[in-house]
């Protein structure tokens, strides 16, 4: 991926044929930096809602718990309105690190493209725009 084709950011949905639940998503920055990493799921469908919860959820900064490891590293939890967890921000050694991603996801995920790379629509990569339907929700 270049940062030349996705300065807004980007979703990538990827497949791992070995796993149970094979689909999941990672969000990358405009600099190509991994920022969020998707729960699992068990279809294209239901991981392409978890992205379409992050541009309803990513954009409010109450969504996100910061959280400390046990091993004294900083990262977050990206959660849904219900409270169920959506995705898990990278480990960080320090809390500005932490807290610049977070603001990154904020700024960059109701603009951010979507990148398919299950080869499942096309049989290679594709890309989408973000859209919204009627009711200025994600569709």
């Amino acid at each position: 991926m270049s940062t030349d084709h996705y300065p807004k950011g980007a979703f990538i949905l990827k497949k791992n044929i070995a796993a149970h639940q094979p689909y999941h998503f990672v969000f990358v920055g405009a600099n190509e930096k991994t920022l969020l990493l998707s729960e699992n799921y068990t279809s294209s469908h239901g991981a392409r809602s978890g992205i379409d919860s992050v541009r309803l959820n990513g954009d409010d900064e109450k969504n996100f718990t910061r959280k400390t490891a046990e091993d004294g590293r900083f990262y977050f939890v990206l959660k849904a309105k219900n409270h169920e967890a959506i995705g898990r921000g990278m480990f960080h050694k320090t809390e500005a690190e932490r807290d610049h991603d977070l603001k990154e996801i904020m700024r960059l995920c109701n603009g951010a493209v979507l990148v398919d790379e299950t080869g499942e629509n096309s049989g290679g990569v594709s890309t989408s725009e973000p859209k919204r339907s009627g009711s200025n929700r994600y569709a």
